[in-house]
C-alpha cells in the first residue's frame, strides 16, 4: 500500500499526520511526503521522521512540475509500489485501525472502491467532537453512480481520505487534475466512483478531517479558486453525462446550489457571468429564482 502526502507549510501539523501513519495497525505500507516548496522547516520535520521509519519517503515537488497539491499526489503516484492508493492531506488523520479495516475487504485486481466513516475535529486530542456518526452514504453501493447520487440525495461527501483506492481503478479514471485548484478532489473521485464496480463501506474504519486549518485549500476566497471551483462542476457533469446521459444529476444540481450559496455575496460578478451555468434550478430557493429572474435567465 501506498499512503501519498502532498505538503506545503504545514510543518506545525505534519508531525500528528506521520505519527497516525506511523500508528496503523496495518503495518505493510510505504508513505510518500511531496513538499510543494515550503519555506518552514517541513524538510527538517519530514527528515526526522524518514531517519527513523524507511517506510517514509521524502520527495520535493521537482521544480519542472507544475505547483499544487494535484501535481504532487500525480507524481506521488508515480514513485508508488502498492496496489492500493490512500491519499492524505498533511493536516488530517487516519484511526490506528483504518487501513486495516479496509484492506481486509480489498479482492486484488478488483475495481471496488473502499470507504469508511469520518468526522471534523479542530483539536487531535478530541477527534469525535463533529464526528458524523449517521450518515446516509455509510452502505455498499451496486455501481458508483448510487453513491454520487446519495450525495446529492441528502447533501452529503466523503474527503478524500476516506477512500482506500486500488492503483488500477485509479489508472482506469486517470490523473489528478492540474489545472483545478478548487474541488480537485471532488472532480478526481468523481471519476474513480464512475468507474468503480462497487462501492464497499466498512462500518469499523474512520478518517478525521481538520477543520481549524487556516488556508485551506477548499475555501473559496479568491476569483481563481471560485474559476476553477465552477469549472469543476462542469467537468463532473460532463462525466455523469458521459456515463449516464439520461440519469438523475441531482448530485451536480446539489453541488451548484452549494456553490452559488457560497459565492453569491463575496462574487456576484461571477455567477451573473455564469448566467447559463446556473440556469435552470428555479426551485432551489426564493432567492436564487428571484436572481434568475434579474437576470433573465430562463
Amino acid at each position: 500500500m501506498s499512503i501519498i502526502i502532498p505538503t506545503y507549510n504545514r510543518a506545525h501539523f505534519l508531525g500528528e499526520t506521520l505519527e497516525a501513519v506511523i500508528a496503523q495497525t496495518y503495518q505493510n505500507w510505504e508513505c510518500i511526503v511531496i513538499d510543494d516548496g515550503s519555506y518552514d522547516n517541513t524538510e527538517e520535520i519530514i527528515s526526522s521522521y524518514s531517519d527513523k521509519d524507511q517506510r517514509i519517503k521524502f520527495y520535493p515537488r521537482p521544480a519542472t512540475r507544475k505547483k499544487g497539491a494535484s501535481a504532487c499526489r500525480n507524481f506521488g503516484l508515480e514513485k508508488s509500489k502498492g496496489e492500493l492508493i490512500q491519499f492524505l492531506d498533511s493536516d488530517d488523520l487516519l484511526a490506528n485501525d483504518k487501513l486495516e479495516k479496509q484492506v481486509k475487504l480489498f479482492k486484488p485486481d478488483d475495481l471496488t472502491l473502499l470507504t469508511c466513516k469520518w468526522g471534523g475535529f479542530e483539536e487531535s486530542s478530541n477527534l469525535t467532537k463533529r464526528f458524523k456518526y449517521k450518515y446516509n452514504s455509510y452502505r455498499n453501493f451496486k455501481k458508483g453512480a448510487n453513491l454520487l447520487n446519495s450525495f446529492g440525495n441528502y447533501n452529503e461527501y466523503f474527503p478524500s481520505h476516506v477512500y482506500l483506492t486500488p492503483k488500477i481503478l485509479i489508472e482506469k479514471s486517470g490523473l489528478w487534475n492540474e489545472s483545478l485548484t478548487n474541488n480537485d478532489d471532488a472532480e478526481f473521485f468523481s471519476r474513480v466512483i464512475l468507474n468503480a464496480t462497487k462501492i464497499i463501506f466498512s462500518p469499523e474504519a474512520s478518517a478525521y478531517y481538520r477543520y481549524d486549518s487556516a488556508d485551506k485549500l477548499s475555501e473559496l476566497n479568491s476569483e481563481e479558486k471560485v474559476k476553477s471551483a465552477i469549472t469543476s462542476w462542469k467537468l463532473i457533469e460532463s462525466h455523469l453525462r458521459e456515463k449516464y446521459p439520461y440519469g438523475n444529476i441531482k448530485y451536480v444540481r446539489t453541488g451548484k446550489l452549494i456553490l452559488y450559496n457560497a459565492i453569491i455575496k463575496a462574487f456576484p460578478a461571477m455567477v451573473s457571468t455564469e448566467r447559463e451555468f446556473f440556469a435552470g434550478r428555479k426551485d432551489y430557493n426564493t432567492y436564487f429564482y428571484q436572481f434568475l429572474k434579474k437576470f433573465k435567465v430562463k
